[in-house]
């Protein structure tokens, strides 16, 4: 589910993803840093569930000259209740509409690793580039992750539609359930929601990365 209504989209040479949106029946060009996906795989009586994040693009800077990086939104999302090659289909036609090309998840256990396998077989089989899997952060804690979502939350840097799936886990969850060793699979959209969010905050988006100068004769060369 999309909660955008996207016409196009295009990275430019900055790394910057370009989104042209539909807002009150006028063209409006959005500006990206970074988009990113979190995957949560389908598990015992878990689905599969995507979500597609974007960092907006900023130009502000704090007085000391520093970076004020824009806030995360909740692009799309998806619950997957289909046999495996249906989901990796969607999935990465989901993910190639909206410019993303990165999904975090988790590949450390052996249940896992066979889901990472078979959808890295999908991808060559089917001559797909889209769809990098990369592993979280903390993809074995649930808490940390989660305590950094609501975090981004109170503080502005991450907005989640009200109709979203990952905005109603975010009200239902309590911090007994954080108890439950198999919180993660109650709360799959929360899961999916802090891969992507931790991994997207500890990274520089390209845009932001500073280019290098080196001498060229008598001049310099941006690098």
């Amino acid at each position: 589910m999309q909660f955008f209504d996207i016409l196009n989209q295009q990275k430019n040479e900055k790394g910057i993803t370009i989104h042209k949106v539909l807002k009150d029946g006028k063209e409006v060009k959005i500006k990206y840093a970074q988009v990113a996906a979190g995957l949560h795989w389908p598990e015992k009586n878990s689905p599969g569930f995507s979500v597609v994040i974007g960092e907006l693009y900023s130009t502000e800077k704090t007085e000391d000259r520093k970076l004020l990086r824009g806030p995360f939104h909740v692009l799309a999302e998806s619950e997957y209740q289909v046999a495996l090659p249906v989901m990796f289909s969607k999935l990465i036609n989901e993910i190639g509409l909206l410019g993303c090309s990165d999904i975090y998840c988790d590949y450390t256990t052996t249940g896992r690793r066979e889901f990472a396998d078979a959808f890295q077989d999908f991808r060559f089989k089917n001559k797909q580039s889209k769809g990098t899997l990369s592993l979280a952060p903390f993809p074995d804690n649930f808490s940390v992750g989660f305590h950094g979502v609501r975090y981004l939350m109170e503080t502005g840097r991450l907005k989640a539609p009200t109709d979203s799936i990952c905005y109603s886990q975010l009200r239902k969850i309590k911090l007994d359930d954080l108890k439950d060793p198999e919180v993660h699979l109650k709360f799959y959209a929360l899961e999916a929601l802090r891969f992507a969010t931790t991994a997207m905050t500890d990274r520089t988006p390209k845009p932001y990365q500073k280019r290098s100068r080196r001498r060229r004769g008598r001049g310099w060369m941006v690098v």
